[in-house]
């Protein structure tokens, strides 16, 4: 195999997506900073070697005081990729993702991420796909009600914008009692 990262502490959970030139990138949970994980991401060739325009061991997707959790990821269609994961508040969790182009560079207009849900209780095991219309669709476990339910949004590629036709905080996609 191919060492994707090396650093001292945990990495775990990781997601894979084609980089839409035979190579992948690839995106983890990673425990280098101690006990709380951040979201890292490489991007390896279809050699098996790591791209040479993203730092080794990876490039930090967004900084937060809290943990970073369960990362998913989609194809950006343009070499890079969108990923999404949980942020684990001390109260809250809440959904956010970001991109990375395929030069391993944050879009400015991503800033430190999105937020794509945030508020209520637990909102877990995010899940993300490329609509092919220059979105992607994030969907979630959401404990918000006092009862799990299922929960969409969706967020445009070039802007990092949520869909304001959707319901902030996610459009209700499931709610049935139990």
């Amino acid at each position: 195999g191919v060492v994707v990262c090396n650093e001292m502490g945990r990495q775990e959970n990781p997601v894979i997506t084609g980089d839409g030139s035979d190579g992948a990138i690839i995106a983890w949970e990673d425990y280098r900073g101690g006990t709380i994980s951040a979201i890292y991401a490489v991007r390896i060739s279809s050699t098996g070697a790591t791209h040479l325009l993203w730092p080794t061991n990876g490039i930090q997707l967004s900084a937060s005081a809290y943990s970073q959790c369960l990362p998913e990821i989609a194809i950006d269609g343009q070499n890079g990729a969108i990923v999404v994961w949980e942020e684990r508040g001390i109260v809250n969790y809440s959904v956010y993702c970001q991109r990375i182009d395929g030069n391993g560079t944050i879009p400015s207009l991503w800033g430190a991420g999105v937020l794509v849900s945030s508020g209520t209780l637990y909102k877990e095991y995010p899940k993300i796909i490329n609509d092919g219309t220059g979105n992607v669709i994030i969907s979630w476990q959401d404990f918000g009600a006092g009862d799990y339910d299922i929960y969409a949004q969706r967020v445009n590629i070039a802007s990092g914008t949520v869909d304001s036709k959707w319901a902030t905080n996610g459009q209700q996609v499931s709610e049935v009692s139990g």
